[in-house]
């Protein structure tokens, strides 16, 4: 009856090993965010010029109610 305690003993250290399962899924996505970047950056830079002049003109409309 005195070896039957031990037993339960090692169980617990199975679950531990199962949190480290997740751990390697988060650096995965990390690496998808710098390749959507790169592409948007060379067609938004010469975007951003044209929407310059049509900001103040929309900002004109808004008092002008």
């Amino acid at each position: 009856m005195s070896p039957e305690t031990p037993h339960p003993t090692p169980h617990t250290p199975h679950p531990t090993p199962y949190t480290l399962h997740p751990t390697p899924y988060t650096p995965h996505p990390t690496p998808h965010t710098p390749h959507p970047s790169q592409k948007p950056t060379a067609p938004i830079a010469p975007i951003q010029q044209h929407h310059q002049p049509e900001l103040p003109l929309i900002f004109s409309a808004l008092p002008r109610w």
